[in-house]
């Protein structure tokens, strides 16, 4: 019985990653928010998504890009990951960072890419990294998407 439920499980498991692969070609891999004005250089992209990749457990995420990119602050890169392995939830939710508010449609989240290091915006605002008037900036751009 047991195999039986692990050949259904992997068929299941090829069918959603042939249906991503199939839904991701020919999209760009960077998602260009309109209020900004920045664009993320291709090398940083590079570095980035292979950091990401490699901190990442290999069954989670196959493939891994910045779906989208708020600009840098403080020498900071603030992103948005996505991944072809990605199934965002549908439940809406927020976060509070030095009293300025991010809301969320799915269960990705904004991140913070300082020094080869990722933070969440709480830990880069509470290492001084980023600053609230910086966090109220990408909240802007975020929230008004």
């Amino acid at each position: 019985m047991n195999k039986i439920l692990m050949k259904i499980l992997l068929v299941g498991v090829m069918a959603v990653m042939t249906l991503s692969l199939v839904t991701l070609i020919g999209c760009d891999s960077i998602e260009r928010h309109p209020n900004s004005d920045e664009s993320i250089d291709a090398a940083l992209e590079n570095t980035i998504r292979t950091a990401y990749s490699d901190r990442t457990p290999l069954w989670y995420f196959s493939d891994t890009f910045v779906s989208r990119y708020y600009g840098t602050f403080n020498s900071a890169s603030v992103i948005m990951m996505g991944s072809t392995e990605n199934f965002p939830g549908d439940e809406a939710w927020y976060e509070i960072v030095a009293g300025v508010t991010f809301y969320y449609g799915d269960t990705r989240h904004i991140i913070v890419w300082h020094e080869d290091a990722f933070y969440t915006l709480p830990e880069a605002y509470m290492q001084d990294i980023l600053t609230q008037a910086n966090l109220q900036t990408i909240a802007d751009t975020h929230n008004n998407r």
